[in-house]
């Protein structure tokens, strides 16, 4: 692109150049031909004066300068033509290498102006693009662990309630001593404080098993000991009779 900026500058001051010199060539050979043409009417009248055969020589000869000298004038007019025509297209070619400039010199601009804008724009829309991924994560984090903890829960009542069902049996057979009784309701505090869900209702179970079962095995077999004799009494006046 520097090199036909250059060529069409050259090109347009050398156009200038010709024509500057064509139209000096006009000028001069109109001047000749003006010079010629009173010529012939110098000689017209010494010639109409004279009547000699010298002085009709002498106006064809001024009247043939006259048209050498017109066609000359044309020539150097189409010359100064021709001249304007290519001072015009050197014009149009200089004035394109200027859009041509001023064209690239906008996309240019604007190239930059994108690469900077693009720089910022990603960063904004990788901030709003993380927000939004954080926050649909979160949610979803969200859930899975509402999700656990519910399984949990659910997995720790039905391990609490074996234990009951396990001494609920086991007082039925007698053999549950008041340590039993407080370690297990230790263990449903312990899973009820590790739990959230599971800490309203962790400690009832193992109070219920306690009034139940908190008991003695000794003290189950005085009271079975003491009504003993009452069904002895009471099935001794049937053996009288």
């Amino acid at each position: 692109m520097a090199d036909t900026k250059v060529d069409s500058k050259a090109r347009l001051k050398q156009a200038e150049s010709t024509l500057a010199a064509a139209r000096k060539a006009v000028s001069q050979q109109s001047a000749k031909l003006a010079k010629a043409r009173a010529q012939v009417k110098s000689m017209r009248e010494k010639a109409a004066q004279a009547g000699t055969k010298a002085a009709q020589a002498a106006l064809v000869r001024a009247r043939e300068n006259v048209r050498k000298e017109t066609a000359a004038l044309e020539q150097a007019r189409e010359k100064a033509r021709q001249a304007m025509a290519d001072r015009k297209l050197a014009k149009l070619m200089a004035t394109r290498d200027q859009v041509v400039d001023k064209a690239n010199a906008r996309v240019e601009k604007v190239r930059k102006t994108m690469e900077t804008r693009r720089s910022k724009d990603l960063a904004a829309a990788v901030g709003k693009f993380e927000q939004r991924w954080i926050k649909r994560r979160t949610a979803a984090d969200q859930r899975k662990l509402k999700a656990s903890e519910v399984k949990a829960e659910r997995r720790i009542k039905a391990a609490e309630k074996k234990i009951q069902e396990g001494l609920r049996v086991l007082g039925k057979k007698g053999v549950v001593t008041e340590k039993m009784a407080q370690v297990a309701k230790a263990a449903a505090t312990g899973s009820a404080r590790k739990t959230k869900p599971a800490a309203k209702g962790a400690g009832s179970p193992a109070r219920g098993a306690k009034s139940k079962a908190a008991k003695p095995a000794s003290a189950r077999r005085r009271t079975t000991a003491k009504r003993a004799p009452r069904k002895t009494a009471a099935a001794a006046p049937t053996q009288s009779e």
